[in-house]
């Protein structure tokens, strides 16, 4: 799949130290926080793959790695790193990321072996029908979507620990979501999230622009090339499904979008 369909809008420099404060204010209001990047290596290719090799110091820690087993699980295994609060790492780290929806930070008082596992617990979610998913933490197109689902016992599980999570928008803006006030501590659980039809067809509603701009990006010669920014891209597609329901045919759907898209000039001919 090409890189574009992985795409947000690169941060800013002021962006970038807009998340650096936020992460140094939040860790500092913690006692003996640490703050610990959460990659989503599913979205880089074997380049940035690895660049980010090379730039980190220490082995990651990995989320599926002796939790799942299948083939090519390492290119997809997202990376736990504690990083430094220092300018510097920070930086670096942001600038190889910059405009791929791989990376967030997680300021916690938890040890990154806690928070490995922690993690782990809070990786997939059942249906009413009992199927089982993944929930894509790492992926920060994914995160707040899945957050906004929650209700607020389930937030409260996912967020135990963290003080707060923190990463770039769609936009290119740092984003942060943290632990409503007042929230009684969550028991830790180890069953996957029981999710209602209503949240399941939430997730499902919001991930439809994404997967059909994916399918449209891996198909230039039917529907033009992208252009624009990546975050006008995803405003458009989500104005041209906003008025069909979700049994539409993807037929349909792709071609209110690619209309959606031409008259804003970011789908080229």
């Amino acid at each position: 799949m090409s890189m574009a369909t992985f795409s947000i809008d690169s941060p800013s420099e002021a962006a970038q130290l807009k998340l650096y404060e936020w992460l140094r204010n939040d860790c500092h209001a913690l006692e003996q926080g640490s703050v610990q990047a959460l990659l989503d290596l599913s979205c880089a290719d074997n380049s940035l793959r690895q660049a980010l090799t090379e730039l980190v110091s220490q082995p990651p820690r990995y989320l599926y790695r002796d939790h799942y087993a299948g083939e090519g699980l390492e290119r997809v295994d997202p990376w736990l790193l504690e990083i430094p609060i220092e300018p510097a790492p920070i930086a670096a780290l942001c600038q190889l990321c910059a405009g791929h929806p791989m990376l967030g930070f997680i300021v916690t008082t938890s040890s990154g072996d806690a928070l490995l596992q922690h993690l782990r617990r809070q990786w997939e979610a059942r249906d009413p029908q009992g199927n089982l998913y993944l929930l894509r933490w790492a992926d920060t197109r994914c995160l707040p979507v899945l957050y906004g689902c929650l209700d607020a016992p389930q937030r409260a599980r996912l967020l135990q620990g963290v003080g707060s999570w923190i990463y770039f928008g769609r936009n290119g803006t740092p984003e942060r979501i943290r632990p409503d006030a007042g929230a009684p501590p969550a028991k830790e659980q180890t069953a996957p999230f029981q999710l209602t039809a209503e949240q399941v067809q939430a997730l499902h509603r919001a991930t439809w622009p994404d997967a059909l701009l994916a399918l449209m990006a891996g198909r230039p010669q039917l529907y033009g090339q992208m252009a624009g920014l990546p975050s006008q891209r995803h405003v458009a597609a989500c104005e041209a499904l906003a008025c069909l329901d979700s049994s539409t045919a993807t037929a349909e759907a792709l071609r209110a979008m690619a209309n959606g898209l031409k008259s804003h000039g970011l789908l080229q001919d």
